[in-house]
């Protein structure tokens, strides 16, 4: 039987600890940042500047354009041609970044008469620049398997940004401006110091380069993942968009987002240890080893065993601590976030499928797989709301992610020796009896 060596996982638990530990500090720091933003704007004031906020968040995808997984596939081919492919990349992140920047404050402009919105627009659509460079630092860092220096630039500017944005509305009673200039300072900053360490420690000769062949190969390679990630972004922010079209009150659509946002951040694990093991998945793939179907199979194995019990265990837990963490007033979304930590099954399952499809060059089949779910779950979205209220937000997701994770494993098994049938069906039967037995014990 193939296994990964010692070395392989060594490789990937110490890279995904380090991007684990960054995405942990960034949600910390983010969750106390966001609780006193909220408390010292008040909820109209903060209303707009989140509004603003994730509209520009929503173009995120577009300047990063897919390129996470290309620049870990293609130094996985060979280390000789880095300072090209760090050059040639480069050029590829300023370019999608000015576009995606430009899409943003264009459309935005037009389709907000506010002043002080379009203000907002142009600030956060700067800050997009600055962002995106910071995360192709990170691209690079991840690819040479060094994401320790990314967590050193996350422990120093998003506690940065936090401090800052919180003394200036505390000391200086400042406004929404004053924070997204902050926001926007901060990510030119980290994306500064990042590319001062990749040329110091990683790429001595970087600088952009112009390689139009070497471009268009990227480009094409990436198109589907771009496709992947707004689908994969889809999935956690689509049922909140769609549910301010329905009928539902305002208050039970606050409670279906702190379940989401919950949902959202618990992904940081799956993602974590997907983008980490990318690197030694793809040279994995290129020496044809089968290791890459090794990690897929324990990783879904391990899901399904154990995401059974931990579940049960929450639909306990969740709903008493909710309302002791975020105040009486959330007493009744409880449920709702304890059901919405299920749908990390099937993201989990789906989402470390698409790495190695994306590993194994497969970025056709792994777009495919995640577009079609988000399509899905889009299509059903309405027939679900109507026949269970605010649950069939849920479970439509929950609907669009299981289609993405099995036609994922489907493609896999295609294209390998990987057997569906131990992999996948026995812990599957496994899972689903103890639902079964746990249901007619009472306990769901």
């Amino acid at each position: 039987m193939k296994i990964i060596s010692g070395e392989g996982f060594a490789s990937i638990l110490h890279n995904t600890s380090y991007i684990f530990s960054a995405q942990v500090l960034n949600i910390f720091v983010r969750a106390i940042y966001i609780l006193l933003v909220a408390r010292l704007l008040g909820p109209e004031i903060y209303g707009v500047f989140v509004s603003v906020q994730a509209w520009y968040i929503a173009f995120l995808p577009l300047s990063i354009f897919g390129m996470q997984g290309i620049i870990s596939l293609e130094l996985a081919k060979s280390k000789t041609n880095s300072h090209q492919l760090a050059g040639s990349s480069l050029s590829l992140r300023l370019i999608t970044s000015l576009l995606a920047g430009l899409s943003c404050f264009l459309s935005g402009w037009f389709l907000n008469d506010s002043p002080d919105t379009r203000n907002l627009i142009l600030l956060f659509s700067t800050a997009m620049l600055g962002r995106s460079l910071a995360t192709w630092n990170s691209d690079i860092f991840i690819a040479y398997e060094r994401s320790q220096t990314n967590l050193r630039l996350e422990s120093i500017f998003r506690p940065m940004e936090a401090i800052m944005g919180s003394g200036w509305l505390l000391f200086a009673n400042g406004g929404i401006n004053e924070l997204a200039l902050i926001h926007a300072l901060n990510w030119w900053l980290q994306a500064s110091a990042g590319l001062w360490l990749v040329k110091k420690n990683f790429v001595p000769t970087l600088k952009p380069l112009w390689d139009s062949k070497s471009m268009i190969h990227m480009l094409m390679m990436a198109l589907p993942l771009l496709i992947s990630g707004f689908a994969v972004n889809w999935f956690s922010q689509g049922p909140i968009v769609l549910l301010k079209y329905t009928s539902l009150p305002q208050q039970t659509i606050g409670y279906l987002a702190l379940a989401f946002q919950i949902f959202s951040l618990s992904c940081a694990v799956p993602f974590s240890l997907g983008t980490a093991a990318l690197p030694v998945l793809s040279r994995a793939a290129q020496r044809n080893d089968s290791k890459d179907i090794f990690f897929a199979e324990s990783m879904i194995k391990g899901i399904l065993f154990l995401a059974a019990p931990a579940g049960i265990a929450g639909i306990y837990i969740i709903p008493a601590l909710t309302p002791l963490i975020f105040g009486e007033a959330y007493i009744k979304a409880g449920d709702m976030v304890a059901w919405s930590v299920w749908l990390l099954i099937p993201f989990s399952i789906g989402y470390l499928l698409s790495q190695v499809l994306i590993a194994r060059k497969k970025l056709k089949s792994a777009g495919f797989a995640v577009l079609l779910g988000a399509v899905i779950f889009s299509m059903s979205y309405i027939y679900f709301t109507d026949t269970y209220g605010v649950y069939g937000s849920l479970f439509s997701s929950a609907f669009g992610m299981i289609i993405w994770a099995i036609i994922s494993l489907i493609m896999v098994a295609l294209n390998s020796k990987l057997n569906i049938i131990k992999t996948f069906v026995i812990p599957l039967m496994s899972f689903s009896l103890i639902i079964y037995i746990s249901f007619n014990l009472g306990i769901f």
